[in-house]
C-alpha cells in the first residue's frame, strides 16, 4: 500500500465474522460519486478506470473507483473479501494474502456481504445510481436494487454461452469450422467415444473451463483415467487434436445496433495450458479477414439473444494455414487491459474499450461507427506468473516496478497460501521490438519475481 493513500484512507478491519468482507480503506466523501467493480484478483479491476471521464459527466462531479477484490491492490479505493483468506490474516498492513478465488465465487461473496451492501446503500443516498463493472457475471452475483447496474452481459446469457455443449450448437447453427468432434454426456460415455474413435491423441474439455482448466490432451485411454482436469462428473467435447501454427483470439463487443471486433492478438500456450498473449497476431490478413467475419457472425447470433457487451472468440491455426473455432468466451480477458491501451492509440478518435463496453451494455449502442476504426498493431504482451507452494506459505520479493508494462498482482510483498497463479507481468513498449525481445524480456521479468 502506498503511504499517502494509507494516510488518507486508513484501513478499516470488519469485525463481523460472518461476513466474507475482511477489510476496507473507504471513506465515503458525499460531494463524490462512486463506481465500483468486482474482480477475483486486482489487476482485472484497472478496466474500470477508463469509465471515470464519461462518469463524472454523467454526475456532474468527481467519480472514484472502489475496487472489490480477493486480494489488497497496489492503490486506489478497496474492499477486501475473500472469507478464505480472513483466518490468515494479522494487523501488519504490509501482509499481503494472496488466495486465488473464481469468478462464481468472488461473486457469490460479495452478493453475500452485509459490509459490501450498506456500502452501496450508503453511496445510493448520494447519487441516483451506482455502476458495478463485473469482470465476468453470473448467477451468484446479485442486489436486490434497481439503481445498482451492472456493467456486463446479462448472467443468464453467460452462463448459456460459456457451456461447451451449448457452444456446440452455435457451431451447428452457423456452421463454423472445427476439428471433428463429439459430445459425451457422462464420463463412461466419454471413455466409449475414445475407444470408438480416436487411436492416440485427442483433446477433452469440460462443459465448463477455462485457461486451461478443464481442458486436456490425452493420449491413451489412461490418460483419461488418470487426469486430474478431466472431472469425472460432468459433459465433455472430445476433438482431434490438431498440430498448431497459432492459437490467436479475437475480442468483440455486442450491441443493439451491431458488432464491434476490437483486436486479434495470439494466445502463448503449453498445450491447452494458457501463458500470456502477445500482439499483433502472426495470422495472415487473409486469415485475419476469416476471424472477424466469424467473430461478427457469432457476436450477431449471441445478439439475438440479448447478449450485449464484451466477449472473445479463440481460434486455432494448423500447419497447412486453416482456421478453426475453438470456444467462446462471454466476458472481458486478461489480456483486455493491454488492448485497451493499444486501442485508443491506433483510435484516438474512438472512446475506449471500456467506454464501448459500457454504451452497449448500458444504453444498447456501440455509440461510433466501426468501420472507422482501424484494428491495433502495437507490440505488447503479458505472461503468467505461476507459484505452487502446496499447503505451505512463503514470502514474495516484487522487483523494482521501474518497467515498461504492469506487474498485476498486489503489494510489495505477498504471502501465497494455496498454488495459485499470481498474477501477470506485462510488456508493452518499443512497437519495433521482435516477439522473441519481447517474451524475453518477460521471461527475465518472471525470473526476478522467482516465485517458486
Amino acid at each position: 500500500m502506498q503511504p499517502a493513500l494509507m494516510e488518507r484512507f486508513p484501513v478499516i478491519p470488519i469485525i463481523d465474522s460472518q461476513d466474507p468482507a475482511i477489510e476496507s480503506n473507504v471513506i465515503l466523501d458525499p460531494d463524490t460519486a462512486y463506481v465500483l467493480s468486482v474482480a477475483r484478483k486486482p489487476h482485472m479491476s484497472n478496466l474500470t478506470g477508463y469509465l471515470l471521464p464519461t462518469l463524472r459527466q454523467n454526475y456532474g462531479r468527481d467519480v472514484e473507483h472502489i475496487a472489490i477484490v480477493p486480494s489488497r491492490p497496489d492503490d486506489g479505493l478497496y474492499v477486501l473479501v475473500n472469507k478464505d483468506l480472513k483466518p490468515l490474516m494479522t494487523d501488519d498492513a504490509n501482509n499481503y494474502g494472496l488466495l486465488n478465488v473464481s469468478s462464481d465465487e468472488m461473486n457469490r461473496q460479495v452478493s453475500s456481504s452485509k459490509f459490501v451492501g450498506d456500502l452501496i446503500e450508503d453511496i445510493l443516498e448520494h447519487q441516483p445510481d451506482v455502476f458495478v463493472n463485473l469482470y465476468k457475471n453470473s448467477k451468484d452475483y446479485g442486489f436486490d436494487c434497481d439503481r445498482v447496474k451492472v456493467i456486463a452481459p446479462r448472467a443468464k446469457c453467460v452462463e448459456y454461452f460459456d457451456n461447451k455443449i451449448n457452444q456446440k450448437k452455435v457451431v451447428a447453427a452457423l456452421d463454423l469450422p472445427v476439428p471433428r468432434s463429439f459430445i459425451a454426456n457422462n464420463f463412461d460415455e466419454l471413455i466409449e467415444l475414445y475407444r470408438e474413435n480416436f487411436d492416440g491423441d485427442a483433446f477433452i474439455t469440460c462443459s465448463h473451463g477455462s485457461s486451461g482448466s478443464g481442458s486436456e490432451r490425452v493420449c491413451s485411454e489412461g490418460n483419461i483415467l488418470s487426469s486430474s482436469k478431466i472431472k469425472p462428473d460432468d459433459e465433455y467435447v472430445i476433438a482431434d487434436y490438431l498440430d498448431l501454427k497459432l492459437s490467436p483470439s479475437t475480442f468483440g463487443i455486442i450491441a443493439g445496433d451491431g458488432v464491434y471486433v476490437a483486436g486479434i492478438f495470439d494466445l502463448i500456450m503449453d498445450g491447452p495450458n494458457y501463458l500470456g498473449a502477445i500482439s499483433p497476431t502472426l495470422a495472415t490478413p487473409e486469415q485475419k479477414d476469416e476471424m472477424i467475419a466469424l467473430t461478427e457472425d457469432v457476436g450477431k447470433y449471441l445478439g439475438e439473444y440479448g447478449y450485449r457487451g464484451p466477449y472473445g472468440i479463440d481460434f486455432m491455426i494448423d500447419n497447412h494455414g486453416k482456421v478453426y473455432f475453438t470456444e467462446i468466451n462471454p466476458r472481458v480477458g486478461g489480456s483486455t487491459t493491454e488492448l485497451t491501451k493499444a486501442h485508443m492509440e491506433a483510435n484516438p478518435e474512438v472512446p475506449s474499450i471500456p467506454e464501448i463496453i459500457y454504451d452497449a451494455v448500458i444504453y444498447d449502442t456501440l455509440g461510433f461507427s466501426p468501420e472507422s476504426c482501424e484494428l491495433p498493431q502495437d507490440a505488447w504482451a503479458h505472461k503468467v506468473i505461476f507459484g505452487y507452494t502446496g499447503d505451505h506459505t512463503k514470502t514474495l520479493e516484487a522487483p523494482d516496478p521501474k518497467y515498461t508494462g504492469i506487474v498485476g498482482y498486489p503489494g510489495d510483498n505477498l504471502k501465497l497460501y494455496t498454488p495459485t497463479k499470481l498474477g501477470l507481468v506485462a510488456y508493452r513498449g518499443n512497437p519495433d521490438a521482435t516477439r522473441d525481445e519481447i517474451l524475453s524480456a518477460l521471461d527475465e521479468r518472471i525470473r526476478d519475481i522467482n516465485p517458486y
